[in-house]
């Protein structure tokens, strides 16, 4: 993933090439925050972080242009592979009852 902006106050909150608002894997009083894209509620105009709402234009101001790449791992736990697995099966069943 490549990084065009980083925010002055938040940290953690990032801007990627595909100019999508992502927050970045860390930890906080003793709680991890995983690495997730942060949605934009258009009613109100802003975006969820800490609880808090942060509007679009903020955000934007606070962005710190800057080029840097890093890379996303994302770990698969039983519960991801046991639902990959059913999803094939799925599949496979959708398929033989169409035939």
């Amino acid at each position: 993933m490549v990084i065009k902006a980083r925010s002055k106050i938040y940290n953690n909150i990032v801007c990627g090439s595909d100019r999508k608002i992502y927050q970045l894997e860390h930890f906080k009083n003793k709680r991890v925050y995983p690495f997730k894209e942060l949605t934009y509620n258009s009613k109100r105009k802003a975006y969820r972080i800490y609880s808090q709402w942060v509007s679009k234009k903020r955000l934007y101001k606070l962005m710190i242009i800057l080029d840097e790449t890093i890379e996303v791992f994302k770990e698969q736990t039983d519960l991801d592979s046991i639902l990959e697995k059913l999803d094939i099966s799925l599949k496979k069943l959708l398929n033989t009852n169409t035939k």
